[in-house]
């Protein structure tokens, strides 16, 4: 049976409640005068701790089983939808469409796909490192599963994050972002027992010529005041400054 978080989360304030209580009871045991009462009141805090141990070891027991779930959901949708890993710190990917229609921007040589799109699953621990893309603005679409914080340095020097995800779950998360041309943007996942499935539709379509990957020095230069959260995403080893950010399905 599947628990969702909200159901986890009343549980603990349950338990939050009753330790509450107990402490109550402790202090009444204190300031009583006669030893019948003590020993009741004693008697009462150590049913109550009791049950408590028992309902701590249940809502633990949920919390393991409600995570090992979304991982079985998400094995389930590598496989289903055939996705790969590019990195073992990366999430799993998959290009889906590259439109046969090619366009030309008026101030270059060189043609592009009309649009492009691709799957990606962020689990647990996974995320995606600063990346910008110079020739077009990008949507990312979520689909399912937790939360998917998207950190965005903008080009005029400001900082912001923004949820993408479930608003009936999550009202301050929206099921479609747009990241805007030359920024760049990181992504990590809000509960890192879950995962989240998504997609980034680009138009014109991708090309490697026109992504970047950032480098920590360069963008800590530029973005002082987010060194920590820079130095947090940033890939584990040295990356080239332009990558294909696209798997081989071959």
């Amino acid at each position: 049976m599947k628990m969702a978080w909200s159901t986890v989360v009343k549980l603990c304030l349950i338990v939050i409640l009753c330790f509450t209580v107990v402490d109550y009871v402790n202090a009444q045991g204190r300031t009583a005068g006669s030893s019948n009462t003590n020993l009741k009141l004693k008697e009462e805090v150590e049913f109550l701790k009791a049950n408590l141990s028992a309902l701590w070891d249940i809502v633990s027991a949920l919390q393991t089983r409600a995570a090992e779930e979304r991982q079985d959901e998400s094995e389930e949708l590598v496989v289903s939808l055939g996705l790969k890993r590019r990195e073992t710190w990366g999430p799993n990917m998959k290009n889906i469409f590259d439109s046969q229609i090619r366009v030309r921007p008026q101030d270059e040589s060189k043609s592009y796909p009309a649009v492009s799109a691709a799957y990606l699953l962020f689990r647990r621990k996974d995320y995606s490192t600063w990346r910008r893309v110079k020739n077009t603005d990008e949507l990312y679409f979520w689909h399912r599963g937790t939360t998917l914080l998207l950190h965005t340095l903008k080009p005029d020097g400001s900082v912001q994050q923004v949820k993408l995800g479930d608003p009936i779950q999550d009202p301050d998360a929206s099921p479609q972002v747009i990241i805007a041309v030359g920024s760049w943007v990181a992504a990590e996942l809000e509960d890192k027992l879950s995962y989240c499935l998504i997609s980034v539709v680009q138009a014109p379509g991708f090309d490697a010529s026109k992504a970047e990957v950032g480098q920590p020095e360069a963008l800590i230069s530029r973005y002082p005041q987010s060194e920590t959260l820079i130095n947090r995403l940033a890939p584990p080893r040295q990356l080239p400054a332009t990558t294909a950010d696209v798997v081989d399905d071959e």
